[in-house]
């Protein structure tokens, strides 16, 4: 009995297949929402700490391509403005805080990792793994000493996800795609009058 499919083209058949479903996952966009459900500053021993929650919601799609290995990028965005009267507002400080979520099949462990320190840590599920990345507490943002005491400062953050590219090449797709990524806008309060 003849087989339908030479033995060596199987192998190479069901990688293909595989490839294209993977793919196809990234081509899905990220529908959902980032918002700023509390955020404050406070002064301790002359350095302004940022504390926030933050709500994530991914749509069902999003987070079948988190679940099938495409890692999801969160970066905190952060800046101390000076407003001026007759200019745009002069920065202070800006910063950073990155992280990335991927969930291992082999361990069925959701993997954290901070880019800015290389911590990694794992959870059992998505929705530990997000509790853990929606708390901001004691972020420190500058020190008391490079403000001027009679001016006026403000604080604004913004949050963005996005899906990206596999050390495989898979989800190059997902960033081209114009709904890969979605961020929160800006949310700004004074840090000190």
């Amino acid at each position: 009995m003849a087989d339908s499919f030479p033995k060596s083209r199987f192998p190479l058949l069901a990688s293909i297949l595989l490839g294209l479903m993977l793919l196809a996952w990234a081509l899905v966009p990220i529908a959902g929402s980032i918002s700023l459900v509390t955020g404050f500053t406070e002064e301790v021993d002359g350095i302004h700490y940022l504390n926030a929650d933050i709500e994530y919601r991914l749509s069902d799609e999003a987070l079948d391509a988190l679940d099938n290995g495409l890692p999801l990028r969160l970066t905190v965005e952060v800046e101390v403005r000076r407003p001026r009267m007759m200019w745009t507002a002069a920065t202070v400080t800006r910063f950073e805080r990155v992280h990335e979520i991927q969930f291992q099949p082999l361990t069925r462990l959701y993997v954290v990792e901070s880019e800015q320190t290389g911590r990694r840590q794992s959870f059992q599920s998505y929705a530990a793994a997000m509790a853990e990345l929606s708390r901001i507490e004691d972020l420190p943002v500058l020190e008391e000493s490079r403000l001027d005491p009679d001016a006026r400062y403000e604080l604004r953050m913004r949050v963005k996800m996005e899906l990206r590219e596999r050390p495989d090449g898979v989800g190059f797709i997902a960033r081209l795609w114009t709904n890969s990524s979605i961020s929160s806008g800006w949310y700004q309060w004074t840090l000190r009058s």
